[in-house]
């Protein structure tokens, strides 16, 4: 989950403006197969189309096995999954018709969609995005006599007093109570119950994760704007940074060797944000940050993000829930992944130097001779 950071409304424009530029000049003609849902498959995917689940599928995709993707609508789903051969099924988590049928021939079901926003709105949208879907895809699972792997998030775990890594055993505590956090804590709420009831069933939490493919872009928004020059002071709390694909990775060996209501975390490498940025910008060619914000100046910027949040009537990405959170310690033992899945992660600057390629070469940002310019 994406903390606070000194995100600029123009990059977000640029970001979306880019991406349909680019989906603009490329065919789309279909690379991909519509669902054929009588046909089984090794595994189902849903948010195919965001971070997690679009390496999950190219992972699988290269390994030789069949997927596949849940998206909610085949329009959304042309770029991110151009050139794949897999199966898509159409269809919204709300509708419990068609997950089972989107379900149903798959051996493994691998549950990455979410709602993602940090802050205080929308409550009753993500109890249904990431609570009822959630609930809706692990009965449909356990009906299917699928295995079901829930992508959920270090935020449903508590930090520990003593500023110790928490772990999987670590009780709720330390984190803001916020939509995002309560949601997933629950969510994996719904998914243990179904286990109660036959459900085979492992619970992955990753942390703050960074590396290509990411289309929305998500994570990558924080690299993404110290990348383009908006990284002067970083926010002053840390958080464990990992590369994407080491976290797929630690997917599908969860489908092999995760035993069933276990949590996971799949961790990475412990870094201060001004750490991070400092190479961000190293790896994008920019200025170092200069420092870390006062405590005082983000509280403050997450009360002004709050106010005009009130006049526009939508909730800004910088408001006191997000900023709250940067200034956490935010950290988390990978011992139990390592031990039982044989969980690894690379080095921090070769998934930063990876991201930031990929987010160049898909037109995301232009590098130039000294500074980085936002694609237009």
């Amino acid at each position: 989950m994406a903390p606070f950071s000194v995100t600029n409304e123009r990059f977000l424009l640029a970001a979306k403006l880019a991406a349909s530029e680019t989906s603009n000049t490329k065919s789309l003609s279909r690379a991909y197969h519509p669902a054929s849902l009588n046909s089984p498959v090794d595994c189902l995917v849903t948010g195919a189309t965001g971070l997690v689940g679009n390496n999950v599928v190219r992972l699988l995709l290269g390994r030789g096995q069949s997927v596949r993707a849940m998206v909610r609508s085949e329009t959304t789903c042309h770029r991110a999954l151009e050139g794949l051969r897999l199966q898509t099924a159409v269809g919204t988590l709300d509708n419990e018709r068609l997950v089972q049928q989107a379900v149903d021939g798959a051996s493994c079901v691998v549950h990455a969609a979410a709602m993602v926003h940090l802050g205080w709105r929308h409550l009753d949208e993500m109890r249904r995005a990431n609570i009822e879907g959630t609930r809706t895809m692990a009965r449909a699972a356990r009906r299917a006599g699928a295995k079901f792997i829930h992508v959920s998030s270090v935020d449903a775990i508590g930090l520990r007093p003593d500023g110790a890594p928490a772990d999987e055993a670590t009780p709720p505590g330390g984190l803001l109570e916020c939509p995002y956090v309560i949601t997933k804590r629950e969510a994996e709420a719904a998914v243990l119950s179904e286990v109660d009831q036959g459900l085979n069933a492992v619970i992955v939490n990753p942390v703050y994760m960074l590396g290509p493919w990411d289309w929305k872009p998500s994570s990558g928004r924080m690299l993404l704007e110290v990348g383009s020059g908006w990284g002067t002071f970083a926010p002053p709390g840390s958080n464990d940074f990992v590369d994407v694909r080491d976290v797929a990775e630690g997917i599908l060996a969860a489908m092999d060797r995760g035993q069933s209501g276990r949590r996971y975390i799949l961790g990475g490498q412990p870094l201060s944000y001004f750490e991070a940025w400092r190479v961000f910008a190293r790896v994008a060619g920019r200025m170092p940050p200069l420092g870390t914000a006062r405590p005082v100046v983000v509280r403050t910027a997450g009360w002004c993000g709050d106010l005009a949040s009130l006049c526009t009537r939508r909730e800004l990405p910088i408001n006191s829930a997000a900023t709250a959170m940067s200034m956490l310690s935010h950290h988390f033992s990978c011992a139990r992944a390592k031990a039982e899945l044989g969980y690894t992660y690379r080095p921090f600057e070769t998934t930063v130097s990876d991201a930031w390629n990929w987010f160049v070469d898909h037109s995301y940002a232009r590098p130039t001779r000294g500074r980085a310019v936002l694609a237009r």
